[in-house]
């Protein structure tokens, strides 16, 4: 039996990325420094700026909590009667559940579209995992953005192309990919930081995800190591090293 007629039906939504030519975009390229030690030395990179274009970006409100340690907070009674009073009792998990301090977080998903496969082997996307934000990126400042993992998306090319496979170097097929780059945003009103802390460096962030806050005063301060006995290299490091983001979009 032959079919002398076929219904087609055509689906269409716009792209959720914005689109730049290749020569708008090489107008904005940049030199950075890339500092990766406590010294501050540093190596120069190019940055194309091709988070520019081809990237969609996703917020999701998140929050976790922190619990006070013991003795840090104390009832307070009107007529200044047990459990308040002169001597008022810790609250503990005992006596009252204890106390949680909820910090607000945003999980920030940042997908890069239509970029080859390989991208998910480069070094420039390994070294930024569990690493903040050296610069303020995307309108996030220094600090703010805590790379936490990828997520990919493989498929065929419209045109196949025959590459190198990059783990056993033998001849594969290339492949096309959608990665997002999955961040913790952390970020702090200037009221709820301490006045006292420290400025930043080039590579010690002292914003975001370097800051903690101090039971009872609640303000948030920034923290380094400090090592005991023969490991002097251990000291004054930061929670989280600092990495420039926007290394992550180039493919090396």
């Amino acid at each position: 039996m032959t079919y002398r007629k076929y219904k087609v039906q055509v689906q269409f939504e716009p792209r959720p990325y914005l689109m730049i030519n290749d020569d708008d975009l090489k107008g904005k390229a940049e030199n950075k420094k890339w500092y990766y030690n406590t010294k501050d030395e540093f190596v120069q990179f190019n940055d194309p700026k091709e988070y520019l274009r081809f990237v969609d970006l996703e917020c999701e409100p998140n929050a976790e909590f922190l619990s006070s340690p013991q003795g840090q907070f104390f009832f307070q009674t009107k007529d200044n009667a047990a459990p308040g009073g002169v001597n008022p009792t810790p609250v503990s998990n005992q006596n009252g559940g204890g106390i949680n301090i909820l910090v607000v977080k945003r999980k920030i998903k940042m997908t890069w579209f239509f970029v080859p496969y390989e991208i998910v082997f480069a070094e420039n996307v390994i070294s930024g995992l569990g690493k903040v934000n050296q610069y303020e990126f995307y309108g996030f400042p220094a600090g703010s953005l805590l790379l936490e993992g990828t997520e990919v998306k493989r498929y065929p090319p419209p045109e196949q192309l025959i590459k190198q496979d990059p783990v056993s170097k033998g001849p594969v097929a290339q492949k096309l990919c959608d990665i997002t780059f999955i961040f913790n945003s952390m970020m702090q009103a200037s009221r709820d930081v301490s006045s006292r802390n420290p400025d930043s460096t080039n590579f010690k962030i002292a914003y975001g995800h370097n800051l903690v806050p101090r039971p009872g005063e609640l303000k948030y301060y920034y923290v380094e190591t400090k090592a005991l006995g023969l490991a002097p290299e251990l000291s004054n490091r930061p929670i989280y090293e600092s990495y420039p983001m926007e290394r992550l979009f180039r493919l090396e």
